[in-house]
């Protein structure tokens, strides 16, 4: 189990890891990118390859978690724009409901 509930959300079946589709511009990206990774590979040193393959590791890390931060993000945006839009303070300024 995470140690946090919204980030075994996210990794989950039940979050949206799995179900964010790629765009267009993603996969020509995507495209691009390999290609150079194909380029450099054949000319670097095993002991360099070794170390770019630890750095797209890392980056490939760094993004998972900017994209959980986000994640995290917009679910506490969402809680906060639900508290307003249905808590105390719209009671006040509508009381018709």
């Amino acid at each position: 189990m995470e140690e946090s509930l919204l980030k075994e959300i996210y990794m989950s079946n039940y979050g949206p890891i799995d179900k964010i589709k790629n765009t267009e511009e993603y996969d020509r990206l995507s495209d691009e990118a390999e290609k150079y990774y194909g380029k450099l590979i054949k000319v670097l040193g095993k002991e360099q390859k070794t170390w770019l393959d630890d750095l797209l590791d890392l980056e490939t890390l760094i993004g998972a978690e900017m994209g959980f931060m986000c994640f995290r993000a917009g679910i506490r945006f969402g809680v906060r724009f639900i508290t307003e839009a249905f808590g105390k303070e719209n009671e006040k300024n509508n009381p018709s409901r």
